[in-house]
């Protein structure tokens, strides 16, 4: 099977990564669970009405538990990012010191 010509030489198993990228991203995954720490509380309030209480407090608790679910999802992606960087890099070293000439004495 042939590579399509179309491919600027390169072969349809090429992998590009874009380091900085990948590094934004991660960087990106923490940030937004960090904000989502320093929101504790959606609704907040001190209703007359007794339901009223007992629903925002409901609606609180229910908050809480997406948001900690959330933020265990964005640090666990923003890892597998960082890891998936750290690999790519040591990939691309070990390819560069393979393409280099060997050292003759």
């Amino acid at each position: 099977m042939r590579a399509s010509e179309a491919t600027d030489g390169r072969s349809s198993s090429d992998i590009t990564v874009d380091f900085g990228a990948l590094s934004k991203l991660g960087a990106d995954l923490r940030a937004l669970s960090r904000e989502l720490d320093g929101r504790q509380g959606l609704l907040s309030g001190d209703p007359a009405d007794p339901d009223l209480a007992a629903a925002l407090a409901r609606a609180n608790a229910d908050w809480s538990s997406h948001r900690r679910r959330l933020q265990g999802y964005l640090d666990e992606a923003a890892r597998a990012v960082t890891a998936s960087l750290a690999a790519y890099e040591s990939t691309d070293r070990a390819i560069a010191r393979a393409a280099e000439p060997a050292v003759r004495e």
